[in-house]
């Protein structure tokens, strides 16, 4: 089994004996993983859920699966077997009011990430549409 996209990453990184602070993401999204990265928050991409990825790298970290594809049973449960500490799973309409609300806040803040933030609510927005 291969790992998912940025997995080698993570897994080095838990091989050095160090433990992400914050949730790591799983996403079939390579423009909401590069918004996650680009905030220091691991975020792994899994393209074609389908796939027998290997998630045993998720081992006792607190886990969010972000998907805009079908298959959320499925790749659900080969993470739960991977054993997180904290799984949750964000269908694709509770993504967009939790985006825009760290959009009005970072807009407020006058924070740099507030553009990165603009560009993850519009694809979220474009996609909802759709």
């Amino acid at each position: 089994m291969k790992l998912p996209a940025y997995g080698k990453e993570l897994l080095a990184a838990r091989q050095a004996g160090a433990k992400p602070a914050q949730p790591v993401i799983v996403t079939d999204s390579w423009k909401l993983a590069q918004l996650y990265r680009e905030s220091d928050i691991f975020a792994l991409v899994c393209v074609q859920a389908s796939e027998p990825y290997d998630f045993g790298l998720l081992y006792g970290l607190d886990v969010m699966l972000m998907l805009r594809g079908d298959d959320v049973l499925g790749i659900s449960e080969r993470i739960a077997l991977a054993r997180p500490e904290r799984f949750s799973v964000l269908l694709r309409t509770d993504l967009f009011p939790v985006l825009s609300s760290l959009w009005d806040r970072l807009k407020a803040q006058k924070d740099p990430k507030f553009k990165a933030a603009h560009f993850a609510l519009a694809e979220l927005a474009a996609f909802e549409a759709a």
